[in-house]
């Protein structure tokens, strides 16, 4: 009885054994959260898009990316609005389309490993649409807009502020 008694015993320490190192395994293939590299916006054809780029994770199984915008439109789902998490076109791009020029949005990425588990949100990355004056004054003079140039980024100088910041630019 001695003896059956010991191998459950053997046995059973086997089983946690493999159990954490099994679970240590799991743990070294989840994916790593991913990080926006660069967020670029199509203009003058396509005001309202902009294409979401990161270095893909060797890990993930699928990526979702978060958009939140500062107007109505772009708010939480929870508030009405359209923002929130999206299921990604890619591995490492995703678009996004209605989007108002002239208006800022947060954009996150997170991936889902074969576990099944979401990463942690990647820090956010800003962006500013540019408003529909930008791409008129490009047109017109092949001046590009820097953000950073100016106070206020999204006020066009006086010669342009006829400009209507329209979601078409037309």
């Amino acid at each position: 009885m001695q003896v059956i008694f010991n191998a459950a015993k053997k046995m059973s320490w086997l089983i946690v054994l493999f159990a954490v190192l099994g679970g240590a395994a799991v743990q070294a293939q989840r994916a790593d959260s991913p990080e926006i590299v660069h967020v670029e916006v199509h203009s003058p054809k396509w005001p309202g898009r902009a294409v979401v780029l990161w270095n893909a994770e060797p890990n993930a199984r699928t990526y979702q990316v978060y958009v939140r915008g500062f107007g109505d439109e772009w708010a939480p789902r929870d508030r009405g609005g359209k923002g929130g998490w999206y299921i990604a076109e890619g591995e490492s791009w995703h678009r996004v389309f209605g989007l108002m020029p002239g208006n800022r949005y947060n954009i996150r990425i997170r991936t889902f490993g074969d576990d099944g588990y979401a990463t942690k949100p990647s820090d956010i990355y800003a962006v500013i649409i540019p408003p529909c004056w930008v791409f008129a004054r490009y047109e017109a003079t092949g001046e590009k807009w820097v953000e950073e140039d100016s106070q206020n980024p999204l006020q066009p100088p006086p010669e342009w502020a006829h400009i209507e910041n329209t979601l078409g630019c037309e």
